[in-house]
């Protein structure tokens, strides 16, 4: 089963389960994750114009009486059609009014996201998993949330098979490789090619710690920093500047270099690493 198949599957029983649910969205027949479910859930299946706005000002509104929508967006450049509503209608929405609105974005290759902007949208969980389990474990906690949250999902990743455990969690970071010479900080399909260069440099002696960042905002800082204390020496993959900010401020004492902030890019990675370790 792969990422796809597995997320069709958690979102049939939620549709089944709960009539508060509801899956908005213009293409939702042409996506292999929510085909068949128009169908099968009328009621809960809306297929809407091409128009953004005006598929999240619904979805604002169910939320306040009541309902779970799930947004299905077309791709990242959707967000930018987005941008001032989530930040006045969704962010900061408080406890008094919940809006547990989870908005999926598939990302191609080669398509850019708005990370530097997303950064500021308070009140919003902005997830990226790195593999198909992880993005079905991640819609699975998004779905007990009480807050938004935003799902960034790589068309690539949701291809690879979901059979594998991954925790059910939209707060933490995790280390799926342990070092402690240099940390190497990368999300979505950036974290397998860091941990393919960490193994590869552990042949060689060279001890690299590898974070999966998975949460972009807000940051689990303090997985982040307890790295960086240790290795002193952090290397991040494709992040914003805002964020570098905030990751590096509870370990500047700590640092033995710059910090590094570099694309996804294998080589790239093993010439940042051996940088690092010239100091």
């Amino acid at each position: 089963m792969n990422g796809y198949q597995k997320i069709h599957a958690i979102l049939e029983q939620a549709l089944a389960t709960s009539n508060n649910i509801h899956l908005l969205g213009e293409a939702l027949e042409l996506s292999p994750d929510t085909h068949g479910l128009l169908p099968k859930y009328p009621e809960q299946c809306h297929l809407l114009p091409a128009s953004d706005n005006a598929m999240l000002g619904l979805a604002i509104g169910m939320a306040f009486v009541g309902s779970r929508p799930i947004l299905h967006l077309a791709g990242p450049q959707s967000l930018w059609t987005l941008l001032a509503q989530l930040g006045q209608e969704v962010s900061n929405s408080g406890a008094e009014f919940p809006l547990p609105i989870i908005i999926r974005v598939p990302v191609g290759p080669n398509e850019q996201l708005m990370l530097q902007q997303l950064q500021h949208l308070t009140g919003i969980c902005v997830a990226a998993p790195s593999s198909a389990a992880q993005a079905a474990a991640m819609l699975e906690a998004a779905l007990e949330a009480k807050h938004p949250t935003l799902l960034i999902e790589d068309r690539q990743v949701l291809q690879e098979s979901a059979t594998q455990p991954a925790a059910k969690d939209i707060q933490h970071a995790e280390i799926p490789v342990t070092g402690d010479q240099s940390t190497l900080v990368a999300w979505g399909a950036a974290v397998h090619t860091a941990q393919e260069v960490a193994l590869e440099l552990q042949q060689s002696g060279i001890s690299v710690e590898v974070v999966d960042l998975r949460i972009l905002h807000p940051v689990d800082s303090q997985t982040l920093c307890h790295s960086i204390n240790k290795t002193g020496r952090p290397i991040f993959v494709d992040m914003p500047t805002t964020a570098l900010e905030k990751m590096i401020s509870g370990a500047f004492w700590r640092l033995e270099n710059q910090p590094q902030n570099i694309s996804h890019n294998r080589e790239k990675m093993k010439e940042a690493i051996f940088a690092s370790l010239r100091y």
